[in-house]
């Protein structure tokens, strides 16, 4: 595993923490059974795995297009244990899941992944197609089928101190802590 990877992220909005205690990190498939249908569409199958809809998504960092596209959301970015490397069908992706270019790895082949521009500050570039190229590749993801129970969650961030404490009146315990860069502010 690369050293840059210590945690995972799941960006999510405040108010679905008490199912997140309840349920843990559901796939949009499974989320949408508890709550009204999402307008995600079933999207493509993962190579020798499910549709790219019945796994809980993951990224590697949640300083992305994803979060920024978001960023006037009530959101928190629940920190994952890289422990969900071992349950049974994760895939990784170079990019997000749904691109049409995506690779699809098994967790034993993350030293093919290029950390650089996952874990770059940002995706802008000059050349319209490098731009998009690392775009995609800041949302590289960590697909887990159909849900990520609880217990792998190790804590929180928030963008300030209203965000936590929300988080804390919704029964969130685990450390939670602001981190201002990671939610573009």
């Amino acid at each position: 595993m690369s050293h840059r990877v210590i945690e995972l992220h799941h960006i999510v909005p405040i108010a679905t923490i008490p199912s997140v205690l309840h349920h843990g990190i559901l796939s949009d498939e499974q989320a949408a059974k508890n709550y009204p249908p999402s307008l995600i569409t079933p999207g493509p199958q993962i190579p020798k795995g499910l549709k790219l809809h019945q796994y809980a998504r993951l990224y590697f960092d949640a300083h992305n297009p994803v979060l920024f596209n978001r960023k006037t959301e009530n959101l928190c970015v629940l920190r994952v244990s890289t422990e969900v490397f071992d349950i049974e069908g994760v895939v990784l992706t170079d990019q997000h899941a749904s691109s049409p270019y995506a690779r699809y790895l098994g967790p034993h082949q993350i030293g093919q992944l290029n950390f650089d521009p996952i874990f770059s500050d940002n995706w802008e570039d000059p050349n319209q197609i490098q731009h998009l190229r690392k775009k995609a590749a800041k949302c590289a993801e960590v697909l887990v089928p159909v849900c990520i129970p609880f217990c792998f969650i190790s804590g929180a961030y928030v963008p300030d101190e209203n965000s936590l404490a929300s988080i804390k009146n919704h029964g969130f315990k685990r450390e939670s802590m602001i981190n201002l860069n990671l939610f573009f502010l």
